[in-house]
């Protein structure tokens, strides 16, 4: 039966690994029926995370190529509230006709969003390593469909396979004469299964 709903070959990312451990039967509710709860268009803390991961995403590359150096708080302000509100018009509906509590919580999400990017900003300013990737596929195609890292894949004893992957927040580099070093930016997993994902991961150059 599981076959029928999994197949031979899956691919796993370390929160569902996580997920699976945590409870087989939510795991097979909503990966096998994709049985999902409805969500309103609210600012909980799932869309927190979302939310913070996506303004570093679009704007630290940026500030990357601009220099951390040249960056002013103003601008940080500034760059994160355009970025929040462009977010919430594209896949919120935009913040027109929403209620009091949902306004309220976009402007504390704002301040913290601004408090986030400064501190970013400081780390990258004094540190030599160098921000290189964002949101780095790990076993996932690109393009050419060539992944850029490899899945880790794990064959079980009746042949099936199941592919570790998913995303890497990002990678920073430090190079200096012929050292070269990276490292990555994760969630706390806790079990085996993801430990070993992220250590596979990790890029060395």
């Amino acid at each position: 039966a599981a076959r029928r709903f999994f197949g031979d070959d899956m691919r796993l990312s370390p929160s569902r690994v996580e997920k699976y451990h945590q409870c087989r039967f939510a795991y097979f509710c909503q990966y096998g029926l994709q049985v999902r709860p409805r969500r309103a268009a609210d600012l909980d803390a799932m869309e927190f995370g979302t939310l913070a991961h996506y303004v570093m995403e679009q704007l630290l590359p940026g500030y990357t190529a601009q220099g951390f150096e040249h960056i002013t708080q103003k601008q940080i302000a500034a760059d994160t509230d355009r970025v929040v509100d462009g977010y919430v018009q594209e896949y919120m509906g935009g913040a027109d006709g929403k209620t009091h509590r949902f306004l309220y919580l976009l402007e504390r999400l704002k301040v913290v969003c601004r408090q986030l990017m400064k501190q970013v900003v400081r780390e990258l300013r004094q540190s030599q390593f160098v921000p290189t990737d964002f949101e780095l596929e790990i076993g996932q195609l690109s393009g050419d469909d060539v992944p850029r890292v490899p899945s880790v894949v794990l064959t079980l004893p009746d042949g099936a396979r199941i592919r570790v992957q998913g995303k890497v927040d990002r990678v920073d580099v430090y190079r200096q004469n012929d050292i070269s070093a990276s490292s990555t930016t994760k969630p706390d997993k806790s079990n085996f299964a993801c430990r070993m994902w992220w250590r596979a991961s990790i890029c060395r150059c």
